[in-house]
């Protein structure tokens, strides 16, 4: 292919790209890979600083945002070298996007703010009114409204003047979604169902999906869970169309809350392990973290201590990999910014930032290091010992200490207590001192730094009191917060002033969220062991609750599979994952062969034990994650095979056939052989929006019926 020639294929082919990535970004990605290779060909920067570009994007969509880093990134160091820089501006953007989405939040404005000069310099309203409104988007994640409506309206207003009116649905859709996050539902359904309505007119499958979400949301905060459930799952199969799995983790949340405030948990959790599957693909940490954290919630809703306690250790494991990733994504973009050609200004200013990168990530070190120890004890002694020995390497203090609000004493008791390096003991601050900074701390549930003393007075508009030794002049109060609700304190003091500064806070903060997991932890574990300890009823209380437990289970109490609830749940999300996947799904329907013939002369002692033993057949056929065999009444069982077309579903009823046979099971009453024999019908389909669960099921029952009207014996498919 002639040069000319092949850079008119790699322009096309990213032309394309362009204007299907907000519908198909997986097919984008296969386009622009496509235009990388004939440019890198073609050894023509220009063409394959687009490519990079278009490759990034796609992959930001697609959640890949390691990969969609490093292709932005090449993109933008090539453009230092061309003499008229392509997609700068652009580029600059997508990065500050992919922050967001990490919730590395000042490095995200950073490229916002590079990007906002370069437009206006660039003359490109478009995009000063886009970058305004991601900026809008910090504001937003920081839970500063009004800033970020402001940014919104800007970047309307802009947009308003433009001919091309397409983005002008971005800073609607934002705005809708910062009036649901007040409460001011009328202005969020609004400015959604407006934003709706343009992303189906310019076909936007990112706006569409997302304001289906939104509307989900409005839907439960009204209480209307079918129309919630409705929206939301539009929104997901949406997701599941262009590819998005990072963006449809959030839709998944959804539903597990949605499902969960319904107290449906083992309906939640299905969503919450699809989530799971989708951070574990793409290594989105952020996600199983959320993922963790409900999970921490729902096992303890279910009892399960265990189980929780698991989750809660992966919970702060993965929260511990999230911030050694920011630290080190920090450091490697500010290196490549660092190469770019930019003013001695930004240079001076990204030197500095990386001074300050380097220190924060040393501290992070020790505070992994502290939070892997802490965790790993449930002896509270030991546990402050380790926090204070460890915390001395980060920072001086005269004075450290850790309180525990009591109910009892209505009182913060410090439960662990230093000065000048000696242990003191028996010291309480009653919640009725508002002279007490600890006190404000955890009543106000948030962190106070004072660098001298006259900070101090201002803050209790009075000289401070202490009920030991002399006032510190530099001192940080963190609350030891546990789902939002503040169980503590711990404070770090020192006689100097100015001792410690906001780097100095956040590492106290990132180190009071371990202790207070950790004490949470120890002190479930210590009332549990002294409990059992003090009581031997326990035992009845247990065998009570795991009745209880039992009576709701989704698992038939004789047979040991699901049972008809676990189907239902089971059934109508495999339904509608297989619609979202354009994947087969098949339901095979099995009855025994005159079995009230045989309970009524083996007895039903006998014919329990023959339903058990066709229950355990049945359910070694079906035995991947997304089968599911059931009870489903009296002789009667139902298989879930997803993904799984009709020759196969034939094949496996086949096999459960041969296999009852051949064990022989003795039935000298029946009247079509003299064995224990199975009539079953099949269907399988790929679900679609004029489909339903119940016509699938509906085939099936008439596959079983037409089996048995023919014989019994025998595989009938509908």
């Amino acid at each position: 292919m002639p040069n000319i020639e092949k850079l008119r294929r790699i322009a096309s082919l990213n032309q394309n790209a362009k204007q299907i990535i907000n519908r198909n970004p997986q097919e984008a990605l296969d386009l622009a890979t496509e235009a990388l290779s004939l440019a890198l060909e073609s050894q023509d920067s220009t063409s394959i600083t687009s490519s990079h570009y278009f490759i990034g994007s796609a992959k930001w969509r697609l959640g890949q945002l390691t990969d969609a880093i490093t292709s932005l990134q090449e993109a933008d160091i090539i453009n230092k070298y061309l003499e008229q820089p392509v997609h700068e501006v652009e580029i600059l953007n997508t990065l500050g996007n992919i922050y967001l989405d990490l919730q590395i939040y000042d490095l995200a404005f950073t490229y916002y703010q590079l990007g906002y000069h370069k437009a206006q310099h660039q003359n490109d309203p478009k995009m000063i009114a886009t970058l305004l409104s991601n900026v809008g988007e910090i504001y937003r994640e920081l839970n500063d409204n009004e800033a970020a409506l402001d940014h919104y309206q800007l970047s309307l207003e802009g947009l308003k003047n433009l001919e091309e009116k397409d983005r002008i649905i971005y800073p609607i859709s934002n705005i809708g979604a910062v009036y649901l996050s007040q409460g001011k539902l009328d202005l969020a359904e609004e400015y959604t169902l407006q934003a709706l309505e343009l992303a189906r007119f310019y076909d936007d499958k990112i706006i569409e999906s997302l304001s289906l979400k939104f509307l989900g949301i409005l839907a439960k905060k009204n209480f209307n869970y079918r129309l919630a459930e409705d929206y939301l799952d539009q929104s997901l199969t949406l997701y599941s169309q262009t590819k998005e799995l990072l963006f449809s983790t959030d839709v998944l949340f959804e539903l597990h809350d949605l499902y969960t405030e319904q107290n449906k948990i083992q309906q939640s959790l299905i969503y919450l392990s699809e989530a799971i599957m989708i951070g574990e693909d793409l290594n989105a940490k952020h996600i199983l973290k959320q993922a963790y954290q409900r999970l921490i919630k729902d096992h303890q809703a279910l009892n399960n201590t265990q189980n929780a306690y698991y989750f809660m250790e992966k919970y702060m494991e993965v929260s511990e990999e999230i911030e050694s990733v920011k630290l080190e994504q920090k450091r490697r973009s500010i290196q490549l910014m660092k190469q770019a050609d930019i003013t001695a200004q930004e240079r001076d200013d990204y030197f500095l930032l990386n001074q300050q990168l380097e220190k924060a990530y040393q501290s992070a070190e020790v505070i992994h290091a502290i939070g892997r120890k802490v965790t790993a004890t449930d002896d509270l002694e030991a546990l402050y010992n380790i926090v204070y020995e460890n915390l001395s390497i980060l920072m001086a203090s005269t004075t450290f200490g850790i309180a525990i609000h009591s109910e009892k004493l209505n009182a913060l008791q410090y439960q662990y207590l230093i000065v000048d390096e000696e242990r003191m003991e028996n010291h309480f601050a009653s919640l009725d001192n508002k002279n007490s900074l600890a006190v404000q701390c955890f009543i106000q549930n948030r962190s106070l730094v004072f660098r001298t003393r006259d900070d101090i007075k201002n803050v209790l508009n009075q000289n401070p009191s202490t009920m030991i030794g002399n006032v510190m002049n530099s001192m940080m109060f963190v609350p030891l917060v546990i789902e939002d609700k503040a169980i503590g304190i711990i404070t770090i003091q020192n006689r100097a002033d100015h001792a410690y500064n906001e780097q100095s806070l956040k590492t106290l903060e990132t180190l009071a969220a371990y202790i207070a997991i950790a004490i949470r932890n120890t002190q479930k574990n210590n009332a549990l062991k002294v409990e059992i300890e003090e009581k031997n009823s326990i035992q009845v209380e247990l065998a009570k609750l795991n009745k209880e437990l039992l009576d709701l289970s989704e698992i038939d109490g004789l047979t040991g599979i699901a049972n008809r609830r676990h189907f239902d749940e089971f059934y109508d999300y495999e339904f509608k994952r297989c619609l979202r996947s354009h994947e087969w799904i098949s339901l095979m329907m099995l009855d025994i062969d005159h079995f009230k013939e045989y309970n009524d002369h083996y007895g039903h002692l006998q014919g329990d034990e023959i339903i058990i033993l066709i229950a355990k057949l049945i359910a070694k056929h079906a035995k991947r994650s997304s089968d599911l065999a059931v009870r489903f009444g009296g002789d009667e069982f139902i298989v879930v095979l997803s993904n799984t077309p009709q020759e196969d579903t034939l094949q496996i009823a086949m096999n459960i056939q041969e296999e009852v046979k051949a064990r022989t099971l003795i039935h000298e009453y029946s009247p079509i052989a003299p064995h224990i024999s199975l009539s079953i019908g099949i269907t399988s389909m790929i679900p679609s929006t004029e489909t339903s669960p119940n016509e699938l099921l509906d085939k099936a029952d008439q596959a079983l019926y037409k089996a048995k009207e023919n014989g019994r014996n025998q595989i009938q498919i509908y």
